[in-house]
């Protein structure tokens, strides 16, 4: 199990969260602005755009199996976003034990806005509170959490070849590593079905035999496209599934897709609600003016996470640094490096086969 506890909490849960959270409201895609009844109009600063109510389950911050609501409202060329997340579950009516009338569903909480501007360059994401007025920013690609990646499974593949021959082949079989480093992908069509009342075909995506896309995809929504660019710069997925997956055509209704990164492989799902068409302000996408941003204080010195350590040196006075998730890991001197990573090793030994277990009963 990857350790991240001494990795500085707020960036941790930026690259981990964000980026996710921005790959889960874009599961349903861009769209291009045909069949409006009433045409935006840029100049009044208008813009048509497509809104949706969606369910997921797996959003990072919550219980695993929590059901949340979101609403996405996205422009008609897929480059700015807004996400709404809301602390309450699924609304549900619900009838007394008598059989009365239903109640009223639970009204919704907003928790916090999300702003996605691919246009910018580079590209930026704001959290926003709006109760608190306040806001975090990330700029930049977030495919450095990709590189993170790389970097790790190199690293961990020059490990490997110290172990045993049978610690080998359960590292590269549970963990879906090629000995050669390569990652094989594949796209299969298997079926079809239907969701809102429209034909969707169901698509699954394979990397190196693990499943990390499995969608129900739709043309027929007016102007629908491929979706699967703005991955590109979210960092969820490796180039390799990237390059395969930009073939596919359509608007997914519903999808789950597996988040593979330096941090622990976790899984995302989202089903679209509904899907509408409205006329709204172009300040929807932007940041209020009166906001104010929250920023990040790093204290200058650093607890050191090797095993039975714990010495405090300053950050610019390391012997050793982990990259993981757009962050490093800091060691006081790479002994202590060594003995963190093996016993990171021994975790993940202890993780697969507990993992194994469980599928074996």
């Amino acid at each position: 199990m990857r350790d991240v506890r001494m990795v500085p909490a707020y960036k941790y849960l930026r690259s981990r969260v964000l980026g996710p959270l921005a790959v889960a409201s874009v599961l349903t895609g861009p769209f291009q602005g045909a069949g409006s009844a009433r045409a935006a109009d840029p100049a009044a600063g208008q813009d048509r755009v497509l809104v949706l109510e969606q369910k997921a389950v797996g959003v990072p911050g919550q219980e695993a199996d929590r059901v949340l609501e979101q609403r996405i409202v996205l422009d008609a060329n897929g480059k700015r976003l807004v996400l709404h997340l809301f602390q309450s579950e699924v609304r549900t009516e619900k009838a007394d034990a008598e059989g009365s009338p239903k109640a009223p569903a639970a009204p919704r909480i907003l928790d916090r806005r999300v702003i996605l501007r691919l246009d910018h360059e580079p590209p930026e994401i704001y959290e926003v509170w709006d109760g608190e007025k306040t806001f975090r920013r990330t700029i930049g690609d977030l495919n450095q959490l990709q590189e993170d990646r790389d970097r790790q499974e190199a690293l961990e593949l020059r490990h490997l070849r110290s172990r045993p021959a049978k610690e080998q082949e359960e590292y590269l079989r549970d963990n879906h590593v090629r000995r050669d480093g390569k990652r094989i992908v594949s796209v299969a069509k298997v079926g079809n079905a239907t969701f809102l009342g429209r034909p969707c075909e169901e698509v699954k995506v394979f990397e190196n035999d693990r499943e990390v896309i499995h969608a129900w995809v739709t043309r027929d929504v007016p102007g629908a496209k491929s979706f699967f660019h703005l991955y590109r710069r979210l960092g969820a997925f490796s180039k390799e599934v990237l390059d395969r997956v930009e073939e596919i055509e359509g608007l997914p209704l519903k999808a789950e897709i597996t988040v593979v990164t330096a941090a622990p492989a976790y899984r995302i799902s989202a089903e679209c609600l509904s899907l509408t068409t409205e006329i709204v302000p172009s300040s929807v996408f932007d940041l209020p003016s009166a906001y104010q941003e929250k920023r990040e204080e790093l204290d200058p010195f650093v607890i050191c996470p090797g095993p039975g350590c714990g010495k405090k040196f300053e950050r610019d006075q390391y012997g050793a640094k982990f990259p993981i998730n757009n962050v490093s890991i800091l060691f006081c001197s790479k002994t202590c490096f060594k003995r963190w990573d093996e016993e990171r090793d021994k975790e993940f030994k202890r993780k697969n086969k507990a993992e194994r277990e469980k599928k074996e009963k």
